[in-house]
């Protein structure tokens, strides 16, 4: 696991068979009457972002915002659950109806690396994890030792054994997202 986290995602994710499946942007889209038109997220005029160091000698905190494209169904069934929200994925149409607004704030306590890595490679990460990787994950959490020993699996739990659950495993992202990180 260890040697492939080390690997970007940035660019694309790829299948076995070498071609692209997904790829966030740095952009939103949104419908016009006249057709589509892209928003850039890294304008000031869209995301505002401050930041201060304090008395450090330099800044370890880091953001990211990136727009995902994850399966509207999931995204449907999520909502649907966690926020009581009863959302027609078909209303909005594609491509619009995957997108999702990632924003990370890292703070910088595990070091300017940590979050710089976070910031670069998260939301890849959240648009290429497949329920497969839980175990392998695990595994490896438990090879580090030290406080990850203790860690039984959390919201993962469900996959750890079996990952073939059927259970919508966005739900456990939005779930960790709105719970843990709010």
């Amino acid at each position: 696991m260890s040697i492939r986290l080390l690997g970007p995602t940035r660019n694309a994710i790829v299948k076995s068979g070498g071609s692209p499946v997904r790829k966030y942007h740095d952009y939103f889209r949104a419908a016009t009457p006249g057709g589509v038109i892209r928003i850039p997220l890294a304008s000031p005029k869209v995301i505002g972002v401050a930041s201060s160091r304090g008395t450090r000698s330099n800044q370890e905190d880091f953001y990211s915002f990136a727009t995902l494209n994850l399966d509207p169904e999931e995204l449907r069934a999520s909502l649907k659950k966690f926020q009581r929200v009863d959302w027609d994925p078909n209303t909005t149409g594609k491509p619009f109806n995957s997108q999702i607004a990632f924003i990370g704030i890292y703070d910088g306590h595990g070091g300017s690396a940590v979050s710089q890595y976070l910031r670069q490679e998260l939301h890849g990460l959240f648009e290429s994890v497949k329920k497969s990787d839980i175990p392998e994950l695990y595994a490896w959490i438990h090879e580090l030792g030290g406080y990850f020993k203790r860690f039984r699996g959390g919201a993962l739990q469900p996959w750890i054994h079996d990952p073939d659950n059927p259970h919508a495993f966005f739900e456990v992202n939005l779930y960790l997202s709105i719970y843990y990180f709010v």
